[in-house]
């Protein structure tokens, strides 16, 4: 069996997030996250920083994903340097667009 490059390793992480957002799959979303991870935005309604417990998002996520609204994912970018990586990825809702910044860290061999 062959090892993974960095790079394959990488983009298994990001696509497990793509892939459990677009499907509604919990089993790749929490693949994508350390069990401690937080998610953190701006919540829109206060202006104020607001941060999320990965198990609250993953429980969030709508059955079917956002794909059942038509919503697509896309991976933009991505780099790394040692133990530290940063993706750009694309979430589409309908004529919305998010830009999301993941920041990852590589533990052991998992990224």
């Amino acid at each position: 069996m062959k090892a993974q490059t960095e790079d394959e390793a990488i983009k298994v992480c990001i696509n497990n997030y793509l892939d459990g957002v677009l499907n509604g799959d919990a089993t790749r979303l929490n693949l994508a996250f350390h069990p401690t991870a937080l998610l953190r935005s701006v919540n829109t309604n206060t202006g104020t920083l607001q941060d999320i417990p990965v198990a609250k998002f993953v429980s969030s996520m709508p059955a079917g994903g956002i794909q059942t609204n038509g919503g697509s994912t896309k991976l933009i970018s991505y780099s790394y340097i040692g133990i530290s990586a940063l993706a750009t990825v694309e979430l589409r809702f309908g004529e919305f667009k998010y830009v999301d910044l993941l920041s990852m860290l590589k533990f052991g061999n998992d990224w």
